[in-house]
């Protein structure tokens, strides 16, 4: 029989696609479970996306690949029941609704009996759920991520106890990405305090300093500090929870006493709007909207601020990738995860949400007087994925590491 402690810690997402925080958090949390030592599965619903190529060879990759089959209704039905089935509209789903893969995950706990299956994600916690409730392996703990999304997710698809997200409740543990999100979770579900913790979620795989310059022309530009037309950055989707209009607007305060320019990392539908409101502001000329970048840190590197002007965040990664770039930062208040980065004030000035005028004034006190790119620095290594792997094992008390598991592409290679 095979020992316990030779059994692996599989972390459980829909695919490995970078548009999403799921499938990077799952990439970097299995990265650095393997780098621990530790024997590491990543399972996929879908063996598909950029993030792939990021995986450590270290680090088995399971692909479920499930598809729509009786074996898969069997399996809902099963544990969901006709009703919930029904209203589920499996029937109009497309190909690669998370659900087909039932059966394959069945098999693949029932065959490799993981010590604990970390779901990242709305609906694979939902999924991570059902099976905590089948319990083909009895000896698997079952823990699910909840994020901001997830918990407004829950929250508009709740219809008492009957759904699906309800399946979240049957987990082992659950664990808020801040404070905030699990204590929001708490009261979305009705669950006990001692059922769900918060846990940082994992931002980054290996924690270093950016080696190649910021390709954007104005981070790239010398002098700067001294000498060079201060640069603001800010990143994320252009949707309005982000409030892109208020830092707008506190950027055209600020520009109007001193020089400087506003450059907002991210794709969205509100780019036309964004940039004719900027040249309504009079500030059309130092706003760039250049789209989303892959390594928000490399370009962060070159900036002299980051500011933030969100309404809701789970926790904000992209303040932990300001923050991981040395950067003062200049954020709203807002629920939940900045104050909670940030120090309750610590690292970066928080102002009320919605507010352009205390968060000019917080980006020119930032300018005046940065903190310490070394102290920022420190707290961003808070985030990395080494430290959320060493808590979440710490929590369930597992077995010391006992060395990878030699790598597998698919359920049918289980043995």
């Amino acid at each position: 029989m095979i020992g316990a402690e030779q059994l692996p810690i599989a972390f459980l997402a829909e695919n490995a696609h970078s548009g999403s925080g799921a499938p990077q958090s799952a990439v970097v949390a299995a990265n650095a479970c393997a780098a621990l030592g530790h024997r590491a599965d990543l399972v996929l619903h879908r063996a598909s996306g950029s993030l792939l190529a990021e995986v450590s060879p270290e680090v088995r990759v399971i692909a479920l690949d499930g598809r729509p089959s009786w074996s898969a209704v069997r399996a809902l039905l099963g544990v969901a029941g006709p009703a919930l089935f029904a209203r589920s509209l499996a029937w109009r789903r497309p190909a690669d609704w998370i659900y087909w893969s039932l059966p394959e995950l069945i098999v693949y706990l029932a065959s490799i009996r993981p010590r604990l299956l970390v779901a990242f994600g709305m609906k694979v916690g939902s999924v991570n759920g059902m099976l905590a409730r089948l319990r083909p392996s009895p000896a698997t703990r079952h823990v699910s991520a909840m994020s901001i999304q997830a918990s407004a997710w829950i929250a508009q698809r709740r219809r008492g106890k009957r759904g699906l997200v309800n399946w979240y409740r049957e987990c082992d543990a659950i664990f808020g990405c801040s404070e905030g999100v699990a204590r929001d979770a708490e009261r979305t579900l009705g669950l006990a305090p001692s059922s769900i913790f918060s846990l940082f979620e994992p931002v980054f795989d290996t924690f270093e300093a950016p080696s190649a310059p910021p390709r954007h022309r104005w981070l790239a530009e010398p002098g700067r500090g001294a000498g060079r037309t201060p640069v603001i950055v800010s990143a994320g989707r252009l949707i309005p929870r982000k409030d892109y209009p208020t830092l707008l607007r506190a950027f055209a305060r600020l520009r109007a006493g001193r020089p400087a320019r506003l450059v907002i990392f991210g794709e969205g539908p509100l780019e036309r709007e964004l940039t004719a409101q900027a040249r309504i502001l009079g500030v059309g000329d130092d706003l760039d909207l250049p789209g989303h970048h892959a390594d928000l840190v490399r370009e962060f590197a070159g900036a002299d601020l980051f500011a933030f002007a969100s309404r809701a965040e789970g926790l904000g990664k992209v303040i932990v990738e300001a923050l991981a770039a040395g950067l003062p930062v200049a954020c709203t208040d807002c629920p939940s995860g900045p104050r909670e980065i940030l120090g309750d004030g610590r690292y970066g000035t928080l102002v009320p949400v919605g507010n352009a005028e205390r968060l000019a004034a917080a980006m020119a006190a930032e300018l005046d007087a940065p903190r310490p790119r070394a102290v920022q620095i420190e707290r961003a290594r808070e985030f990395s994925a080494r430290v959320f792997v060493e808590r979440l094992l710490g929590r369930f008390d597992l077995a010391q590491p006992v060395g990878p598991s030699p790598p597998i592409s698919a359920i049918g290679d289980l043995s």
